[in-house]
């Protein structure tokens, strides 16, 4: 009472300021276990603990903020929880002097904390409730819990500021750019990323993507890093930053930027690089010689659903590479022969080509033969130039020992020997590595079957 009728706001000086709390906060502590011998005060935001003697079941303490914890300990240092005790605040209405304490000296460990409590208990933040806040990563009595909810506070208001005004550097981030990034979590990671991102420190917010990853931070702002990065390294390859580039990609479907960088570095499966071909020409962006990298790639792993396509567009736009069409013309005939696949009359066309073209009908390849002659047996009609080809194609194979059911088909256009055409032929289609062996019976007389 004497305290509270003769102390005035005007009196506080700094001296008196670093005192006056722990009298203003005061309370009586009564436990009624005789057992106990001090009473423990604990405040979840700070590292230190308070110890203070009971005498007759009684102390004072200093109590700020209503939510401390009293642990009662015996003569041998056992401790308690939960005893039953009563508490009684020596004072009532000091708000106005604990605030004038507060102004004068603001380094009071316990004022400090309250004023930081209440602050990341607010539902948005001010300038000044951030200024007050930053301060709080020097304080060396803060517990680490209590640092790591200030700092997400902290991070939650420039995120915010930054959402509100997201073009330029307005708005000063060395706070987050001071911050160590090991020490926080995924979601104030991703926070401090992407207001990075927002104020355009593209290399500081790509740093932090190399470390810790994108998961959970916008694609739209990863688009928007990614594509300045790669302008910044003037589309130099880089892993990391491909991986990035196909992510955006996924999500966004790029700009004009990403997509370029893509066609002129990326190599991924025939699935991945398929959708970044075809939306870069429809963004008309430059594709380098990503149509051969996915022809080579059909060819390769034997992914051929959409090779026609992409050859299509590999022979229009590029200057192309012999070997790849040739081998593009190979696995064509050979699914056309082989597995019986419908096959596009250009291929026929470049069959007729190379195999006309061709001096010495022996040295072009089996299946150019094979797969020209079996398609020549389903037209209706021949050209006399085709049936001149055809003749000269089919004495190749008969005379290096093929003879398939088809040959007599093409009888209706040329000569085919006539031990041929009077015998009937059965082909055999399966697994080249397994000996078939044919089950029959020829003469009428014949009753049982026997094999060959």
């Amino acid at each position: 009472v004497i305290y509270k009728e003769m102390i005035y706001a005007e009196l506080i000086d700094f001296q008196l300021a670093k005192t006056m709390p722990a009298i203003l906060a005061s309370h009586r502590i009564d436990c009624h276990n005789d057992a106990m011998c001090f009473v423990i005060v604990r405040c979840e935001e700070m590292m230190e603990e308070a110890r203070y003697a009971l005498e007759d079941g009684a102390a004072y303490a200093p109590l700020y903020s209503g939510r401390e914890t009293l642990q009662f300990e015996d003569a041998h240092g056992n401790r308690y929880v939960d005893l039953p005790c009563e508490k009684t605040a020596a004072m009532q209405d000091t708000d106005e002097l604990m605030k004038c304490c507060f102004e004068t000296d603001p380094d009071h460990p316990m004022l400090f904390v309250g004023a930081c409590r209440r602050a990341v208990e607010k539902g948005k933040l001010t300038a000044d409730d951030v200024a007050l806040l930053e301060q709080a990563g020097q304080k060396v009595f803060l517990h680490p819990l209590f640092k790591s909810r200030i700092t997400s506070a902290i991070v939650r208001y420039y995120k915010t500021q930054a959402d509100g005004n997201p073009d330029g550097r307005d708005g000063s981030v060395s706070y987050l750019l001071c911050l160590d990034k090991d020490k926080l979590g995924r979601e104030d990671r991703n926070g401090v990323c992407e207001t990075l991102i927002r104020k355009n420190y593209f290399n500081e917010a790509y740093d932090m993507i190399c470390r810790y990853g994108h998961e959970g931070i916008s694609s739209k702002l990863l688009l928007k890093l990614c594509a300045n990065i790669v302008l910044k390294r003037l589309f130099d390859e880089d892993d990391r930053l491909l991986f990035l580039a196909w992510h955006v990609f996924t999500k966004e479907r790029g700009d004009s930027v990403i997509l370029d960088y893509l066609c002129e570095h990326f190599n991924g499966t025939v699935e991945q690089m398929y959708p970044a071909l075809i939306q870069g020409i429809k963004e008309r962006v430059e594709t380098y010689d990503l149509e051969e990298r996915l022809v080579a790639q059909m060819l390769f792993t034997g992914r051929t659903e959409r090779m026609d396509h992409v050859f299509e567009l590999y022979a229009s736009r590029k200057k192309t590479s012999e070997n790849v069409v040739r081998a593009y013309f190979t696995v064509k005939s050979a699914e056309y022969f082989l597995e019986g696949r419908s096959t596009q009359d250009t291929v026929f066309a470049y069959l007729e080509g190379a195999v006309h073209n061709s001096a010495e009908k022996d040295r072009v390849p089996d299946i150019y033969l094979l797969a020209l002659t079996k398609y020549y047996a389903t037209l209706p009609a021949l050209s006399d130039e085709q049936k001149e080809l055809c003749q000269s194609v089919v004495d190749v194979l008969l005379e290096a020992g093929m003879v398939f059911a088809y040959f007599k088909d093409l009888a209706r256009f040329i000569m085919i020997p006539g031990n041929i055409l009077d015998k009937e032929i059965i082909e055999y289609h399966g697994n080249r590595d397994i000996r078939p062996y044919l089950r029959l019976r020829i003469l009428p007389e014949e009753e049982e079957f026997h094999y060959e």
